[in-house]
């Protein structure tokens, strides 16, 4: 009686192995075939490989291949701007690696996650991510290994979104230090750490440097993956960005022309690296002084923030206090200011009242009290700025000079002459200090020179 019963299971062994060993083929083909999709920027095509790699993986029912099944469609959703299933992929995964004896891929998989937060602005969610992921490779391979570059990047990213710029800054080259230690000059992961180190150094007002990396960078994902990738979008973007802050418009408008055209062609009209596109070349359009052309991208951009993100993102308070700008440029002051307030609450709550970017928006507000004429207003707007200022930015970042500058005017109003006069001098020394720290501004283009077109 025992006889057909071991018969019988040793059958069904064999039957199973060629469908499990079909199954396995059918999956490292579609793993594959996503990898080559995200590689050339076709993101849509990579998540419909994933997805049915991870019907495969369901049926394999090996932990480890779907632990990176799920993590490598996060990473095509969050490439496609679906933030809200990238999350969900990355915590299916996480949970999966979290049973098995294999903390690098953990760690992989909890810093991408944390970047993804990055994306979406949810810095604090993304620190202790970031940090353990750090932790984790640290212990499997060493703090200098070529891998670790990675995980700092990550982190710099999250210092960055906080607000602490200078920190950024030193992990970031901490970063771009170990890599190049290890790697070709042309080898296409240097990109990468060069623009966000250049993002920190655009941050910190050291132009030229970040110039400087966001031109090597772009060279380099250019000879990789050429002019049509959103990778190298991206780089275009970042550059453009900068130029805005220096105001060399002609530059910008034609890196954030092809970029949006890219992103447009690869990921869709609402793809959430467009509200940033977008943003930008409305502030190009109002440094121009094509005011009606600005609100009307600004607008544009902020329905893809609300789309993507909602209404109480920190995207949607930035848009929100640009066209407010636009508001203060026509003398509609008390539309300027319901707008300022709407952007500060969000900010407040979603970046705490101590961050940068509250400080931005209260000078913005406190100059639009000044130019109404409402100066006993303004004053206090501009004290809570710059206290903010004091733990957030390096005293001769041109934002702080620019509001100290603006202060004096004010109390100049107010007939404080003396305490204006003392601001004043201050504003030379960290106007001074500036110049020579950034001698690149000196130099004047032509175009530069043109009449601003209204």
């Amino acid at each position: 009686m025992i006889r057909p019963v071991i018969i019988g299971t040793v059958l069904g062994v064999l039957l199973m192995a060629p469908l499990a060993f079909g199954q396995r083929a059918a999956w490292e083909q579609l793993m594959a075939s996503g990898n080559e999709f995200q590689a050339q920027g076709r993101y849509a095509e990579a998540v419909t490989a994933y997805r049915s790699a991870s019907q495969q993986a369901e049926e394999l029912g090996e932990p480890r291949v779907l632990a990176k099944t799920f993590n490598d469609l996060g990473v095509a959703l969050k490439s496609q701007g679906d933030f809200s299933r990238a999350e969900q992929s990355y915590r299916r995964a996480i949970a999966v690696w979290e049973g098995l004896p294999d903390p690098l891929s953990l760690a992989e998989t909890l810093r991408n996650l944390a970047q993804l937060y990055c994306a979406m602005d949810r810095f604090d969610d993304a620190d202790p991510l970031a940090r353990r992921a750090l932790s984790l490779q640290s212990q499997a391979q060493g703090p200098d290994a070529l891998r670790a570059a990675d995980f700092l990047d990550v982190l710099g990213n999250v210092q960055l979104g906080q607000g602490f710029y200078t920190d950024a800054e030193a992990t970031f080259r901490r970063a771009l230090a170990i890599q190049e230690k290890a790697l070709n000059p042309d080898d296409p992961r240097l990109a990468a750490s060069m623009a966000v180190l250049g993002s920190a150094c655009a941050k910190l007002a050291h132009y030229r440097e970040a110039e400087g990396f966001y031109q090597r960078a772009i060279t380099i994902r250019e000879k990789a993956l050429g002019g049509r990738h959103p990778e190298t979008a991206m780089l275009w973007n970042r550059l453009a960005q900068l130029y805005v802050l220096e105001k060399r418009y002609h530059k910008a408008e034609p890196l954030l022309t092809k970029a949006i055209d890219v992103w447009i062609a690869t990921a869709g009209p609402d793809h959430p690296q467009l509200a940033g596109a977008f943003n930008n070349l409305a502030d190009v359009y109002q440094g121009e002084g094509r005011f009606d052309d600005a609100e009307m991208l600004y607008r544009r951009a902020l329905d893809v923030c609300e789309k993507s993100f909602g209404r109480e993102h920190p995207c949607a308070a930035a848009l929100l206090g640009h066209l407010a700008g636009i508001q203060r440029e026509r003398h509609r002051y008390g539309e300027a200011e319901l707008l300022y307030r709407r952007a500060i609450t969000i900010e407040e709550t979603a970046l705490g009242p101590e961050h940068v970017e509250v400080f931005k928006t209260l000078g913005n507000m406190a100059a639009t009290y000044y130019q109404d004429g409402q100066y006993a207003d303004a004053e206090p707007l501009y004290v809570r700025a710059l206290k903010i200022a004091e733990h957030s930015l390096d005293p001769a970042h041109p934002e702080v000079v620019s509001t100290l500058s603006n202060y004096a005017l004010l109390l100049r109003k107010l007939h404080r002459k003396a305490e204006a006069a003392k601001i004043e001098a201050q504003v030379r020394k960290l106007q001074a200090r500036s110049d020579r720290e950034n001698p690149g501004k000196f130099e004047v283009d032509w175009r530069d020179l043109q009449p601003k077109g209204r």
